[in-house]
Formats: C-alpha cells, structure tokens, sequence
C-alpha cells in the first residue's frame, strides 16, 4: 500500500469535512499555508449609502428616460428606451456591489414619475444629471476596490448619455 502525500491528504480530508482545511500531514513536509486575498483595500472604502443613493438615482434617471419616451416617437423614443435600460441596468450591477458590501439585497424604493411640462427642458435637466453622474461615479471609482471597473464602466455610460441627449436637442430644438 502507498503511503500518501501531503496533497493527497489535504484533498480527502476536504472532501470530508466539506472544507479547505489543511489536514495532518504524515511526512516531514510543511503543509501549505491558506492564502488570503491579495487586493488592497483603499484607506477609505466606499459606502453602502454611497451605493444606495447612487442606484437609487439611476432608478429615478430610468423612470424619466420611460416617460420621455412615452411623450416621443421613430428614434427620439427608441433612443430614451435604450437608454432607460441601461440605467436600469446600472442599478442592477450597483444592487450587486451593495449585496457584497452588507451581504443584503438591496431594496430601493420605487421611484415616482418625473413632472414633464416641457421635454426639451426635461432632456437639459437629464444632461446635466449624467455630467454630474459621471463625475460622481469617477470620484467613487479609486474607493471601490475590485468594483472600481465596474464604476469606470458605468461613468463611461453617462458620458455616452449625454452625448446621446445632446444630439437629441439638436434634433428637438
């Protein structure tokens, strides 16, 4: 009969006690030592309010980009749905990072409809909410840790929204 190694101990005793500890070993080798994750982590971390309120805003950003859409028509409509999505799908990628921040599912409220008396005015107010969006989602970036991709990513979005509702003032105004 063999006589087992270290490894071959450490996988039998893992699936034994359904963890990975680190079994005896029987010979004159050092078991290997667990490793930790290797990410720094910012001095300052971001905030689960941080992540709340900003995905909470793009709830509300969502629900106005549905009731614009809803008052327009051909590509004006098709464009303020698709970006409605993506801020939607904003709020779905920032409820994960709240989920891994408190180890509970986000549960914003329900954002109410936006007043709209005048769509050009409501596209000017959206413009200069996703300039603002964008900024606030680079200054989070660097005390996001491994998310601070993901928040790049988002920032890059807004800037492409306001490119997107500027060119739809162009055709508006």
């Amino acid at each position: 009969m063999n006589p087992m190694d270290c490894k071959q101990a450490q996988n039998v005793w893992s699936r034994v006690m359904a963890a990975q500890t680190a079994a005896p070993c029987t010979n004159a080798e050092k078991a290997p030592a667990k490793t930790a994750c290797t990410h720094e982590t910012p001095a300052v971390s971001i905030t689960p309010e941080q992540v709340m309120q900003a995905m909470q805003q793009e709830l509300c950003d969502a629900e106005a980009y549905r009731c614009l859409a809803a008052r327009m028509s051909g590509c004006a409509k098709k464009t303020l749905l698709a970006i409605s999505h993506d801020e939607r799908c904003h709020a779905k990628k920032l409820g994960a990072m709240y989920f891994l921040l408190t180890g509970k599912k986000a549960c914003p409220k329900r954002p109410e409809p936006p007043c709209i008396t005048c769509n050009a005015e409501t596209l000017r107010r959206q413009y200069q909410c996703e300039l603002a969006a964008r900024e606030r989602y680079e200054a989070l970036a660097p005390l996001s840790g491994a998310r601070a991709c993901t928040l790049r990513e988002i920032s890059l979005d807004e800037c492409r929204h306001a490119q997107k509702i500027y060119e739809l003032l162009q055709g508006c105004l």
